[in-house]
């Protein structure tokens, strides 16, 4: 607020309050302009300069110039037109006529009265002001506070919502490990009792396809006639040939094949050259003193470290369990071929176990 509004909310005219807050003053310095210049009371101009009424007195008091102004609604005198025009405007009083009775100039005292009148209503209204603002200033933090709180409230149920996510995730992931570890568990019971039954001459128990949760779409079959079929031969070459898909299981004798093929439309098989009678080569097998292996650990890292060819597999162990179970129980298994160890391994010596001169184990966690 201006200091010009501020005089005026005090209860001065508006050109006094104007030409009081001119030149850069502020309010005290206003006030003291006033207060010099001889303004009356704040409220009701209705003091008149002492240079005015000394002219007044000079010309003798002249009917022709009125001295001042009666107000018929309420009867108040008032000094000139400014006085007038304020009192109209906060009284709302439209009836004034000219008085020719005289208002005494204001002595010192009561100058200086009224200007301790002024200062207090000044007061009252600096202190109203500092109340007002201190209350403002009280709401605006409490505000910011509350925001605040809001915001810290918003940002904890996000993380807290994040962090049961997480968990809930975790779970999952766990559950179905439990349940692919299970099934590899379920497949190498199988696999030992398959084995077990084999070597007994029983007949080996069938064993059932994983149950999978997920909806299995079964694709219409479809109607072959024809089929390629690929060949591993003794020397390990590979060749493939095509036949019809009603042909017979039952390969024809030695004999018969040429008219076989002749018979179906088949083309007759190449001639190959004839297999030399020199005799084969073979290098002798490398003496490994040393293997390299590699270990895939239960938390999915991958390791290499180099062994004797001749250590037991037991010192593969206790090194995994120094270095990195972390007190987690494990077994010990080749991808390929699969080959899980058992404690009656534990003894045998990496190379008579296949691990020379370099392997693959993978760690499986014990249940």
């Amino acid at each position: 607020m201006s200091i010009a509004q501020q005089l005026i909310d005090m209860g001065f005219p508006a050109e006094k309050a104007e030409a009081a807050a001119g030149n850069g003053r502020n309010l005290d310095q206003a006030l003291d302009w006033i207060e010099k210049d001889g303004a009356g009371v704040p409220t009701e101009p209705t003091a008149p300069s002492e240079t005015a009424a000394t002219g007044e007195a000079s010309t003798g008091g002249s009917a022709d110039v009125p001295m001042a102004a009666n107000s018929f609604n309420c009867g108040k005198l008032l000094a000139n037109e400014d006085a007038v025009m304020f009192h109209a405007s906060k009284t709302k009083h439209e009836n004034f006529s000219e008085s020719s009775e005289q208002i005494k100039p204001l002595t010192p005292e009561e100058k200086a009265a009224q200007m301790q009148l002024i200062r207090e209503k000044i007061k009252v209204h600096m202190e109203k002001k500092s109340r007002q603002e201190a209350e403002e200033a009280r709401e605006k933090e409490r505000k910011r506070r509350e925001d605040g709180k809001a915001m810290v409230a918003h940002k904890e149920a996000v993380r807290d919502r994040e962090i049961r996510e997480a968990a809930q995730q975790r779970r999952r992931e766990k559950t179905e490990d439990e349940i692919a570890r299970q099934r590899v568990l379920e497949q190498i019971k199988a696999d030992k009792e398959a084995r077990k039954a084999k070597a007994s001459g029983q007949p080996v128990p069938e064993q059932k396809a994983p149950v999978s949760s997920a909806p299995v779409v079964v694709a219409p079959p479809k109607d072959y006639s024809q089929t390629t079929l690929q060949f591993r031969l003794i020397d390990g070459q590979t060749v493939r040939q095509q036949f019809q898909a009603n042909e017979p299981r039952k390969a024809p004798k030695r004999g018969e094949w040429l008219k076989y093929s002749q018979a179906v439309g088949l083309p007759l098989p190449e001639q190959k050259a004839p297999v030399s009678s020199a005799p084969v080569v073979v290098a002798p097998p490398k003496d490994y003193s040393q293997t390299r292996l590699q270990f895939r650990l239960i938390d999915g890292q991958t390791v290499r470290q180099q062994f004797q060819a001749n250590e037991p597999l037991a010192m593969v162990r206790a090194w995994i369990e120094t270095n990195h179970a972390n007190g987690v129980p494990f077994s010990l298994m080749t991808p390929f071929p699969r080959k899980v160890f058992t404690e009656d391994d534990m003894g045998t010596p990496l190379k008579a176990l296949n691990l020379v001169p370099s392997a693959n184990i993978v760690l499986n966690r014990l249940v």
